[in-house]
């Protein structure tokens, strides 16, 4: 058997992310049969990103693992700067402001000629590793899939809406010990939008809206009027969007918050955001779509929410064409737009498919309790 090791690296190392760049843009590739990676600069920005969680970069090397040494926050040795092969690489996140029990967002991903070596199962053993180092209870793992997937046996979403193919990356998550918590859906929009159903939709919303609500929107940093309300629609967004069985808790957000949020978009790119206010200057809603600089064919559709006691009045719908209508005006070149929602969202997908989004991909939620 071909001997490797494992190592951490900081998120400073710029061999370092250009490798967790490489693997991103390989396993899509693999799997969508195109780049779906972003950028390089997002990549280096999100690894970066400590001011609301710690992340962990673990790579897989050839050879044995050196002997003493200093190791890292995760009980690694340090990488090397000089990192001519890798085989595989893991990242996560710990929340460091609300959901202290998780390592979150963990993607295992293993290059094609160096699988079934030990080096997925190395790494989530390391996972696990980590979450007893930090305190952390709970694993949430992500794996992609494509939906035309020809296979005969599925894995059932546990709320009964979605699934994903019994697939390798399935098979892998499953022979760990995690169990589906949720499957969600990416969808592509492709651009340019048709514009008279965009007004027409727009123009069917404004009229269930008003006279009740108005809409304001702006690219860039949040007004400083606006910041108590968004900050209150982005704690709507982690309390009330469906999580399946992941054992999610809500996040606290206030106006320093929203700030740090809108630096750290600004810093890769440009975000677009309309925002629904009551007449009586109540947050209703809020939506976001966000371009990344350098990279024009990724456009983002990142999170919509209505406040609860105001659904029911089209703002859903009111809020993601009126801002859309600003992205296309604004970035006539954006091929297309892609969004990611839980599979049992029905309300937002129908707002999705009628815009014209359709299906692209589907997304596994793997979870694991530790004992």
């Amino acid at each position: 058997m071909s001997t490797f090791h494992l190592v951490e690296a900081n998120a400073d190392q710029e061999k370092a992310i250009g490798w967790v760049h490489r693997f991103s843009q390989l396993i899509s590739i693999e799997i969508h049969g195109e780049d779906q990676a972003g950028s390089l600069e997002s990549t280096r920005l999100a690894s970066t990103d400590a001011s609301t969680r710690l992340n962990g970069i673990v790579l897989a090397l050839p050879g044995p693992a050196p002997a003493g040494g200093p190791v890292g926050r995760f009980g690694l040795p340090h990488a090397p700067e000089d990192l001519d092969d890798v085989w595989g690489v893991t990242t996560f996140q710990l929340p460091l402001k609300d959901n202290l029990h998780l390592i979150d967002n963990a993607f295992v991903q293993v290059r094609a000629d160096r699988r079934r070596l030990g080096v997925g199962t190395a790494m989530v053993s390391h996972l696990r590793r980590a979450a007893e180092l930090h305190g952390r209870n709970t694993v949430v793992m992500w794996s992609d899939h494509r939906p035309g997937a020809e296979v005969s046996d599925w894995v059932d979403a546990p709320q009964g809406t979605g699934r994903v193919p019994r697939d390798p990356a399935t098979r892998f998550a499953l022979s760990q010990g995690f169990q589906l918590a949720q499957v969600e859906r990416q969808s592509r929009l492709f651009l340019p939008v048709d514009l008279e159903l965009l007004a027409a939709l727009s123009a069917e919303a404004r009229a269930a809206a008003e006279p009740g609500y108005r809409l304001v929107s702006w690219s860039g940093p949040t007004p400083t009027e606006y910041l108590d309300a968004v900050a209150a629609a982005n704690h709507a967004i982690s309390a009330d969007a469906p999580n399946g069985e992941i054992d999610w808790e809500p996040e606290q957000w206030d106006a320093a918050r929203v700030q740090e949020a809108d630096e750290r978009l600004a810093r890769s790119g440009t975000a677009f955001h309309t925002l629904a206010l009551s007449d009586s200057g109540e947050p209703a809603g809020l939506t976001t779509i966000f371009v990344e600089r350098g990279e024009p064919n990724h456009g983002y559709q990142f999170n919509t929410v209505v406040l609860g006691r105001h659904r029911g009045h089209r703002l859903g719908l009111w809020l993601k064409t009126t801002n859309l209508a600003a992205v296309v005006a604004a970035h006539p070149e954006l091929p297309h737009l892609d969004t990611w929602n839980a599979d049992e969202n029905g309300y937002m997908l129908a707002i999705n498919v009628a815009m014209g989004f359709r299906v692209w991909s589907i997304g596994g939620g793997w979870q694991r309790v530790l004992a």
